[in-house]
């Protein structure tokens, strides 16, 4: 039953370390980008706001929500994609907070 339990818990750990893996690969191949091209691809962002140089931040969020034995697990992904004045991709942020973006406080985000 030990063993079970350790298989179990090595997987998922592994699982997890995969998925951060993928996502930062992902985000970091739209660095240079342009900011026509994410929207293009992704569709608009849910929030825009400055980045305080000219530039300008889009956010993206993806509800998570599962149920396991113990409960409902539910959060939100949110993917910042900073965009210089010229409209290229310059740099990116991933966070995950329990609040929907209508009731988000950029502040906290970033």
């Amino acid at each position: 039953m030990k063993v079970l339990f350790f298989l179990l818990i090595s997987c998922m750990l592994f699982s997890c370390s995969s998925q951060k893996k993928l996502t930062e690969n992902v985000l970091n191949s739209w660095i240079g980008d342009s900011k026509q091209n994410l929207i293009l691809k992704w569709g608009p962002p849910v929030q825009t706001t400055s980045d305080g140089n000219n530039g300008e931040i889009l956010v993206y969020a993806n509800r998570i929500y599962y149920v396991l034995a113990t409960g409902p697990v539910d959060y939100w992904e949110y993917r910042m994609m900073y965009v210089n004045a010229a409209g290229k991709i310059y740099h990116w942020l991933f966070k995950r907070n329990p609040n929907p973006p209508n009731r988000i406080d950029m502040r906290v985000l970033l």
